[in-house]
């Protein structure tokens, strides 16, 4: 990535560069009779070529580029297929096809033995739910960058226009059947900083409070999500669906901590129950994952327009989120480990604080007292 970010002229010396540090390591293990050697020697060849390889397919781009007099950063589109300069200028359903599309592929990435694991509360370091993570921090960078392209236009009246089209983006996910990106949708929608801008709210159509609370009632926590189960259940046979994880989620825990204590003492006995019935709970959503679109029913969302996508994606991206739990953790075993090696200390004698007259000392003990 960072070879392919650089320029042309540079990109060659760059991949030499490369495979000459990948050829030192592999001459280097074979020094010490590494049995690693080999496999690093096949690493150096191979990443050789894959650079040079995609140097090559770079530079053809750079040329495609050039000849039309492109400068966009957006990718080259496929013959024939539309590109846009912003989402906004973007057709709402298609700007909503491909959204749907990359959730339902974010949700088929989770493997149905996290949900049966139920490890969602775990802290990261441990990778209990790493494809149910990726899947949360997706869901705040959306409802985050819907947040913020309203906030980014310059007038109310812009702010209003950008916020109707978000919603009409959050009906066509609906119909699309992507209660993951509607939630999210509304979600941004709904935050604090967008309830307060009152000129928007006063630039919007009359019905437009109408439409967010006719869409918010299909994801909303009444009942548990009453309506929102029902609609999901709805789905066609073998048709693409993206489901709203957080009623789920909980749903797991629930049943974990409900199992858990109904067989205090028989372990044996409650992990059976326990996995039959987080089964029973990860089964509608594991028979989603197998879903597909379709050309009649989804209309582009069953292929890539490359244009769009990278537009979604580049947006989400500028409004992630990156946890390093792992280093986190590491720091904290290092701490743990030096405390515990140092020897133990008296601790140090009490003592008043050194105040300096007494109109100090007077505020000091009202302070304490507070």
């Amino acid at each position: 990535r960072h070879v392919l970010r650089m320029e042309p002229a540079g990109r060659r010396s760059a991949c030499s560069a490369v495979a000459d540090v990948l050829a030192a390591c592999a001459a280097a293990a074979a020094s010490v009779d590494d049995p690693a050697a080999p496999g690093l020697a096949g690493a150096a060849a191979a990443a050789e070529a894959l650079l040079a390889h995609a140097i090559v397919l770079s530079d053809r781009v750079e040329a495609r580029r050039g000849s039309a007099g492109a400068t966009s950063s957006v990718p080259m589109p496929a013959p024939g297929e539309p590109r846009f300069a912003s989402w906004l200028s973007a057709p709402v359903r298609m700007l909503a096809e491909q959204w749907a599309r990359l959730d339902f592929a974010a949700f088929q990435r989770v493997p149905v033995e996290e949900l049966l694991r139920a490890g969602f509360d775990d802290p990261r370091y441990k990778h209990s739910a790493d494809a149910v993570r990726a899947c949360i921090d997706r869901f705040n960078a959306e409802s985050l960058w819907a947040a913020s392209e309203v906030m980014a236009a310059p007038s109310p009246r812009a702010r209003a226009a950008t916020y109707m089209r978000l919603l009409a983006v959050a009906v066509w996910l609906r119909r699309l059947r992507d209660y993951f990106g509607l939630s999210a949708i509304l979600t941004g929608l709904r935050s604090g900083p967008i309830k307060r801008l009152h000129l928007t709210h006063a630039a919007l159509p009359a019905d437009a409070a109408e439409l967010e609370k006719d869409l918010s009632k299909t994801v909303s926590e009444a009942l548990f999500f009453t309506r929102y189960l029902r609609a999901l259940a709805a789905t066609p046979p073998g048709a693409a669906a993206t489901p709203y994880l957080a009623p789920h989620t909980q749903l797991l825990l629930l049943t974990e901590s409900a199992m858990d204590s109904a067989f205090p003492t028989n372990w044996n006995l409650g992990h059976a129950y326990k996995g039959r019935a987080l089964y029973e709970v990860a089964a509608p959503l594991a028979e989603l994952k197998e879903g597909t679109f379709t050309a009649e029913r989804d209309g582009d969302a069953c292929r890539p327009v490359f244009a769009v996508c990278g537009l979604i994606e580049a947006a989400l991206r500028g409004h992630t989120f990156y946890f390093d739990e792992d280093a986190g953790a590491a720091r904290a075993r290092l701490l743990r480990q030096s405390t515990e090696a140092e020897p133990d200390l008296p601790p140090p004698p009490l003592s008043e604080p050194d105040i300096g007259d007494d109109e100090e000392v007077g505020q000091w003990e009202q302070g304490e007292e507070l």
